[in-house]
């Protein structure tokens, strides 16, 4: 390997406790995902107190699954078929 490579790897017995002893992009991943989180959480409030989701929102809305909108699909095909 050429001393930029080894210069990233920690060896098997390395302390794990040590943040130093991790890759920066191995870092990124959970600062983003927290960013991630607060974004989401902060855009899902906005958006609902706002009343600008639909009614018929399943997607990111909590106590909303995919048997939410498929029980919505089936009950409007049953009644335009019934007209």
């Amino acid at each position: 390997m050429g001393t930029g490579a080894c210069r990233w790897w920690t060896g098997r017995h390395a302390d794990k406790d040590l943040l130093s002893n991790y890759r920066p992009i191995s870092n990124l991943s959970v600062v983003y995902k927290i960013i991630e989180r607060i974004v989401k959480s902060q855009l899902t409030d906005h958006l609902s107190s706002n009343n600008l989701l639909s009614p018929h929102q399943s997607a990111y809305c909590k106590h909303h699954y995919t048997e939410t909108a498929l029980s919505y699909i089936h009950d409007h095909l049953i009644n335009a078929y019934s007209l």
